[in-house]
């Protein structure tokens, strides 16, 4: 146990470092797209002080629907399929 404490405690600096972290305050209407392989992400907490009733919407992609889309587009295209 003391391996992997000293594991997760070096992991959670890692996480901590403003060298390895980007900040970016969102404003009213804006979305984010996140891929989860290669980025770990988070929110910080807040306080709706102006009870702005704020709404968090998550929705997931699977790329293999992305990539039959291409695939079925360049074929009606008459285009090389770039997947």
């Amino acid at each position: 146990m003391k391996t992997f404490y000293k594991a997760y405690i070096r992991f959670t600096e890692l996480l901590l470092d403003s060298k390895s972290s980007f900040w970016y305050k969102m404003k009213n209407g804006d979305g984010i797209a996140i891929n989860n392989h290669r980025v770990l992400h988070a929110r910080s907490g807040y306080e709706d002080t102006a009870n702005n009733n704020r709404v968090f919407q998550l929705a997931y992609m699977d790329w293999d629907c992305v990539h039959s889309k291409i695939r079925i587009l360049s074929r009606e295209l008459g285009l090389p399929s770039p997947v």
